[in-house]
């Protein structure tokens, strides 16, 4: 029997928020939480996010990093890094575009243009 298209989109609806309230389930067990952290969710932070912890003076040595942080901990020392590596992007594309607008300058102010050393190269090759 073909299903209307109302009745496609309930059942999909439901499907979708079983499927969320499972998710939001899985992460909210008891396991995730510590009681030291007065309930908070806890994280255990990869190898390279501690070094983040670290590089963002969340703690002073990855040796001072607890086995669970909390995900607001986390959170923040992930934006701050995020800030930090775009204003680091930031300015090297600034540095790079001043390099290619100063060796093009030279290059203009020798006579050396691009065009001129192709043009150059055709006529040596025929």
């Amino acid at each position: 029997m073909k299903m209307s298209f109302f009745a496609y989109i309930k059942k999909f609806s439901l499907n979708t928020i079983n499927a969320i309230e499972c998710k939001r389930n899985v992460h909210t067990s008891p396991k995730f939480f510590d009681i030291a952290d007065g309930g908070a969710g806890t994280h255990k932070p990869t190898p390279f996010q501690q070094k983040i912890l670290v590089w963002t003076k969340t703690y002073a040595s990855e040796s001072d990093i607890p086995k669970r942080v909390t995900r607001n901990q986390m959170r923040n020392a992930m934006d701050r890094f995020r800030v930090r590596v775009s204003i680091g992007m930031l300015f090297a594309t600034f540095i790079s575009a001043g390099m290619a607008a100063w060796y093009g300058r030279r290059e203009r102010a020798e006579g050396k243009s691009i065009r001129k050393m192709v043009m150059e190269e055709r006529e040596k090759t025929k």
